[in-house]
């Protein structure tokens, strides 16, 4: 199993969840051992458990022969009848191992903890998990979802800064002690449930272009923060470092800058309290595709620095991320069936064409409720040399706002053609409802034969937890690795 932790003291806790301190000689001595130790999942594996699975455990299909996605996506087309078409999804896990790597060679120091709520698929966790990445969860049943996967619980942050009590509860139960808070009643909860806990510091940010903006739920700011560091002192919790999110779909890489900064300065604040602060994170928000906008070497490159100046390598600070879009909005690719075609004439004489098609707002498209300004651009299979039409793409249910597409130009279509829709991996599959009694697309989920092997042959050092200086922090060492 390839483990890696954030946090100080990780490698007592692989075994018995115990919380120890270095004593004067520089030797772990006991301390005080967490309520639930003993009810805790092993997570200790074997060498002979650390073999990589095959696909079809995983619940992943091997395309062989040279067969890609995009491949099986047409394979998958003709494999139905006119009259039994309907919309499905190929998820190409292959997208996501590639991903991965160029996420270090951007971002090296940078350790990556995928967002679960972005895409909770399986295939997803598994492929992710196979390659090391830490896992950010939202609630308990994220937390099992990854514990499942066979996922040690040193790879999981508890991202959410107000939970419930019986999430807190069960994380610790499982050994997920690691979480994130920004207000007071937050600290008091965890100090009656699992006194234990290493807590990170929520801040306050905001990129005010973000799809989907927090600044206004959650992080607290400067005078908020010092407030509750001096809390959390008086309740005898301990903090470890500081985290924020500038909002998903971020376009304004100098938000980041902006926080690492804010960021800097309570860790100040946090260690003349006295505070070891031993963690960042940097939060999610980076694009996933290099369609419009900032691409995700860009947001790198003005990272960095900002990085190196105020967290600076052999400063005992680990950083991580919470990248969910970035991961795997490109993986996936919707084929949607028409099922019914109107045509409207104006009276100028001009046709507009409007397609019913099987999947909508309530399903796939879901993320198009939450912000409008979400385009989505359906692909036609006929050819481009065909006359192009006006056309409106609406949605299965009988909701007048079920419109997927306003306007759009499409050759002219058939009952039961088909439309696809590329970079729909992020917050589609876990966000789909079944209002109306409408079910989801169908999911295959593929990876192809050369990049399994690219998994498969990941150097081992790559998957190992290794020490990181004197400080008792580990990372995985994919993580500190310099570009050659």
């Amino acid at each position: 199993m390839w483990m890696f932790s954030v946090l100080q003291r990780t490698l007592e806790l692989q075994f018995m969840c115990t919380y120890q301190k270095p004593g004067e000689n520089g030797a772990w001595t006991w301390s005080r051992e967490s309520r639930y130790a003993s009810r805790r999942r092993t997570t200790k594996k074997t060498k002979e458990e650390m073999k990589l699975p095959n696909p079809a455990e995983l619940g992943i299909r091997l395309l062989e022969n040279g067969i890609t996605s995009a491949d099986f996506l047409k394979i998958k087309m003709e494999e139905f009848n006119l009259d039994e078409r309907d919309a499905f999804i190929v998820a190409d896990m292959g997208d996501i191992v590639h991903k991965h790597l160029r996420w270090h060679e951007a971002l090296p120091r940078v350790a990556p903890f995928y967002a679960v709520k972005c895409n909770d698929r399986r295939a997803v966790i598994s492929t992710l998990a196979c390659l090391g990445a830490g896992f950010d969860c939202a609630s308990k049943n994220e937390i099992n979802m990854v514990l499942n996967q066979g996922v040690p619980a040193e790879r999981i942050i508890f991202a959410n800064p107000c939970k419930q009590s019986s999430d807190i509860r069960e994380a610790a139960v499982h050994g997920v002690h690691t979480m994130t808070f920004d207000c007071e009643d937050e600290l008091v909860k965890v100090s009656q449930i699992n006194p234990t806990a290493r807590l990170v510091l929520r801040i306050a940010a905001d990129d005010p272009s973000a799809l989907f903006k927090f600044g206004n739920k959650f992080g607290a700011s400067l005078e908020d923060s010092k407030h509750l560091l001096h809390m959390a002192k008086k309740l005898g919790l301990e903090i470890i470092g500081v985290s924020f999110h500038v909002g998903s779909g971020s376009k304004e890489p100098e938000a980041y800058v902006k926080a690492i900064y804010s960021s800097h300065d309570v860790f100040h604040l946090a260690k003349k309290l006295g505070f070891s602060m031993k963690l960042l994170d940097i939060g999610g928000g980076f694009p996933g595709c290099d369609n419009d906008g900032p691409k995700f070497e860009e947001f790198a490159a003005r990272l960095k620095p900002a990085l190196d100046l105020k967290f600076p390598r052999g400063s005992g600070v680990s950083i991580i991320a919470e990248p969910g879009t970035f991961y795997v909005m490109s993986a996936l690719t919707l084929v949607a069936t028409i099922t019914t075609k109107k045509v409207h004439i104006k009276d100028d004489d001009k046709r507009i064409m409007k397609y019913y098609l099987d999947d909508g707002l309530y399903g796939s498209f879901c993320t198009h409720l939450y912000d409008p300004e979400v385009v989505m651009k359906p692909i036609s299979f006929k050819g481009s040399d065909e006359p192009m039409f006006e056309s409106i793409c609406m949605g299965p249910t009988g909701d007048e706002k079920d419109c997927i597409i306003s306007t759009c130009s499409l050759p002219e279509q058939s009952s039961g053609d088909w439309l696809h829709f590329k970079d729909m991996g992020a917050y589609t599959v876990s966000t789909y409802t079944s209002f109306g009694g409408f079910t989801p697309s169908h999911c295959e989920d593929v990876i192809g034969q050369d990049d399994w092997q690219t998994l498969q042959t990941l150097p081992e050092d790559l998957r190992t937890l290794v020490p990181v200086d004197a400080t008792g922090l580990s990372v995985p060492l994919s993580c500190c690795v310099q570009n050659s």
